[in-house]
């Protein structure tokens, strides 16, 4: 996950091998391209698509892409008072929170609480190995639930 009100820019680098063109495409944000390198910038929140396509002179390519998941704009940084990484997650789930004390709280996609830990403020480590996995709905208590993926 990426908040953008930390970064305003998000930089890739393709290493294409010999006798390889890159192509770079997304349609979302501005992406600044130079040869082997593309800067996204300023995209919306949610997802984003960043693609990259190689072609050998031959005219054979293959594309690969990534999906950024922006959780906080640059016109709004107060949106990103907090985030959770990794996301999807195995075991241990980190949460950036710049709020006060308070409990951080995990739904299943039935609207079931399953965990509830408190959450201090700063970086801390959350403990999610009890979960099954799946989707869920996760974040402090008060505040717009983020999607959370746990997978093994």
């Amino acid at each position: 996950m990426v908040t953008m009100g930390e970064l305003d820019s998000l930089t890739f680098v393709a290493t294409p091998g010999d006798g390889l063109t890159v192509e770079w495409d997304s349609e979302c944000g501005e992406l600044i391209v130079d040869g082997n390198t593309a800067t996204l910038v300023g995209p919306e929140t949610g997802d984003c698509e960043v693609c990259v396509e190689a072609e050998n002179a031959d005219g054979c390519d293959i594309e690969s892409c990534i999906i950024v998941t922006v959780i906080g704009g640059i016109d709004s940084p107060s949106n990103a008072q907090w985030q959770l990484m990794p996301n999807p997650a195995a075991s241990e789930l980190r949460v950036v929170w710049g709020g006060e004390a308070r409990a951080f709280e995990v739904f299943d996609l039935n609207g079931r609480l399953v965990q509830t830990s408190t959450l201090q403020t700063g970086s801390q480590v959350l403990d999610v190995s009890s979960l099954k996995p799946g989707l869920y709905l996760a974040g402090p208590r008060g505040q717009a639930p983020q999607r959370l993926a746990i997978q093994r």
